[in-house]
């Protein structure tokens, strides 16, 4: 501002340029994104969502959809918790819906040969953190970069799965010690699906980890700056390795709940489920680049994506179009992520 003579009037504006019209909503816009959680925007997509479908069905906001589409994204849920992260400490899981169709094959094995049922699910999930654990020490200690190895293992997981019984779908309907399994799946608390349960304790435990632990500090201080993490006493190597493995755990969690469910293993599932989860993930405002977002973003982020599958099943919407939709909501998340870091 120019430097006023004495005896000269006062100039309300001063010399400060006035910002034209198309700067004021840019930096408004700009201000909100900085000040805003991740997952601010997608949380008022999915409000103003589940609005437009609660107005175009009357059924859609009764309470048996409303606990079937808590217990139809329960397992998504699931694996999104692990996912992020992965995705927060600067990687990504390609193959989590291969592990996820291996650990169920396993405990199909498991239980047609007479294992205890809470055995088997205890092994089938340990497994499960094993092979995680197995893409963590090729990226994090080998240094394979993380698309060669989740590609690779998802390759090997979903042949071994093929291979366990030839392509063949292990039924399980009445197998001694599948009780187990079958209420993390498919049973209820009163109107509560038990699955429900399951990934809301599986929510709390990742958002705590996340929030208050020096492991969950150390996971945002790897995704964002590696070298510096390094510089300043973070074991990123163990960080990373330890990301995947909380990944491939929660896989196999979520394929216990997906054997008792759909009360047979089967190997015929796999990338659809991975992409859906990653998709998921980063659409909740969690940086495709590392090092920022939020469980609870991931959360929001794949009920949006359940409620989307959810509304277009009830408006008799062809299942083939989901796949369409998934695809699209994943390539803007990554473009609106790219746009919010740039402001």
């Amino acid at each position: 501002m120019a430097h006023l003579g004495v005896g000269e009037p006062s100039d309300p504006t001063g010399d400060r340029a006035t910002p034209s019209a198309p700067a004021v909503p840019r930096r408004i816009l700009n201000a909100v994104l900085r000040g805003s959680e991740g997952w601010t925007g997608i949380g008022a997509v999915l409000v103003v969502l589940i609005v437009a479908l609660s107005i175009a069905r009357s059924d859609f906001l009764t309470s048996s959809n409303i606990w079937n589409v808590l217990r139809a994204n329960a397992i998504p849920i699931v694996m999104a918790c692990g996912m992020t992260f992965v995705i927060i400490a600067r990687g990504i899981d390609l193959s989590v819906g291969a592990l996820l169709a291996l650990v169920s094959m396993l405990l199909g094995e498991a239980l047609t040969h007479g294992w205890p049922g809470g055995l088997a699910v205890v092994v089938v999930i340990a497994g499960g953190l094993a092979l995680g654990l197995v893409n963590g020490l090729l990226i994090g200690v080998v240094k394979i970069n993380f698309f060669v190895v989740t590609l690779g293992t998802s390759l090997i997981f979903t042949s071994c799965s093929l291979l366990i019984t030839s392509g063949n779908t292990i039924t399980l309907f009445g197998v001694r010690g599948f009780g187990l399994t079958n209420t993390l799946g498919n049973a209820n608390v009163g109107a509560v699906p038990v699955p429900a349960i399951v990934a809301a304790i599986v929510f709390v435990v990742c958002y705590a980890v996340l929030r208050w632990t020096v492991y969950g500090r150390d996971v945002y201080a790897t995704g964002g700056n590696p070298d510096a993490a390094r510089l300043a006493g973070i074991p990123v190597d163990r960080v990373t390795v330890a990301a995947y493995g909380i990944s491939g755990l929660l896989a196999g969690l979520a394929a216990v709940m997906y054997t008792g469910r759909i009360e047979s293993a089967t190997p015929q599932v796999g990338s659809d489920l991975a992409l859906a989860v990653i998709a998921a993930v980063l659409l909740g405002g969690v940086s495709f680049a590392g090092g920022a977002g939020s469980i609870v973003g991931t959360l929001i982020g794949a009920l949006l994506l359940g409620v989307i599958t959810n509304g277009l099943d009830l408006l008799g919407v062809s299942s083939f179009w989901q796949g369409d939709v998934t695809g699209a909501i994943l390539i803007i998340a990554v473009f609106l992520d790219r746009f919010r870091r740039r402001a």
